[in-house]
């Protein structure tokens, strides 16, 4: 086993940190790292924040859970999912990009996350521990507001780091699944039912496989932070028309009315939609907000319209991906 392995092999998280900083040269190397990982066609469809505000930490212990340990960290970082970016190069260029979907905000979380890892390991080999804390994909609202996140701007992982107390250098690391659960030759391979009770048995303790597994979903799968975590990244995921009910209801019904407007007009403001539409002022104001969460027009700039972003046939295309049942789609 070479020193790569051993120490992918002896990474645990580390949630306890001794108090000093990390030198500068040190978290420069771990960031040099993170952005040497592979990345979809050379894109790096990532932003890395390296939070440094004490306050802003403070806030991001509560919001994440209120773990406290997050505030302490010597460094935090939040990777980005960051699809905006290459949406405002192709549009500094005079080009025409299609409305992002799906395949947009996977590849990017798959190049954040991959970043993120290279940090791990990087910082692990400099003897900087590391925990991921994955509730910074909860509370959308608080988040957006918190970090100052546009449109197509989602955080996929956060990261933090510091180096380990003594105790959790000691501590040992959870043993994993064996490698004939976790891997199948060339094709996906189910499970039974006594596949996964023999899977499992390593982790069951003597309350057996049902109740362990009942309290485990319980306490993970079932949980009000997991329930949490399912609707904020569902409201991300609205910047890209892949989910059109918000806290258990539809959208605006005029939205589509509005958009089609603005892409008509070229640009759009309140009084506008008010105008031609027949809204009141407040639901006029909602559905703009609405348009530029989703990335259709641009942020206010003083009392000027809103300028539009996309195209007639962008909007048509992100019409029908949303609704292939559509008479448009039929034709």
């Amino acid at each position: 086993m070479n020193e790569v392995i051993r120490q992918l092999a002896a990474r645990r998280s580390v949630r306890a940190f001794e108090d000093r900083d990390i030198p500068g040269e040190v978290r420069a190397a771990i960031l040099e790292a993170a952005a040497q990982a592979p990345t979809a066609g050379n894109q790096q469809l990532y932003t890395i924040l390296d939070v440094t505000d004490p306050q802003l930490k403070a806030r991001l212990a509560e919001t994440c859970d209120h773990q406290p340990f997050i505030a302490q960290a010597p460094m935090v970082l939040i990777f980005l999912a960051d699809v905006c970016k290459w949406l405002d190069a192709y549009r500094e260029a005079g080009c025409e990009p299609r409305a992002p979907g799906a395949g947009d905000v996977m590849l990017a979380a798959s190049d954040a996350a991959i970043a993120a890892q290279n940090a791990v390991t990087a910082a692990w080999s400099l003897g900087v521990g590391s925990c991921y804390i994955g509730d910074v994909m909860e509370r959308c609202e608080e988040h957006r507001e918190m970090l100052n996140l546009p449109p197509h701007v989602f955080p996929a992982a956060m990261l933090v780091l510091g180096y380990p107390t003594e105790q959790q250098a000691r501590r040992p690391k959870p043993e994993r699944f064996n490698m004939a659960d976790i891997v199948c030759e060339n094709v996906y391979r189910r499970k039974d039912g006594p596949a996964l009770r023999e899977m499992f048995a390593g982790r069951c303790d003597a309350r057996g496989y049902d109740a362990w597994m009942d309290a485990f979903c319980r306490r993970k799968y079932n949980s009000d932070f997991s329930r949490e975590m399912t609707r904020s990244v569902e409201a991300y995921l609205r910047d890209y028309g892949l989910v059109r009910a918000e806290d258990g209801g539809e959208e605006d019904p005029m939205l589509d009315d509005a958009i089609s407007l603005a892409v008509e007009s070229g640009k759009i403001s309140t009084s506008l939609i008010q105008r031609r539409l027949s809204l009141g002022y407040g639901r006029a104001a909602k559905l703009v907000d609405r348009m530029e969460q989703m990335g259709i027009v641009s942020p206010p700039e003083g009392q000027k319209p809103r300028a539009v972003l996309i195209s007639e046939a962008q909007w048509m295309e992100r019409k029908l991906r949303r609704d292939p049942q559509s008479e448009e789609a039929k034709e």
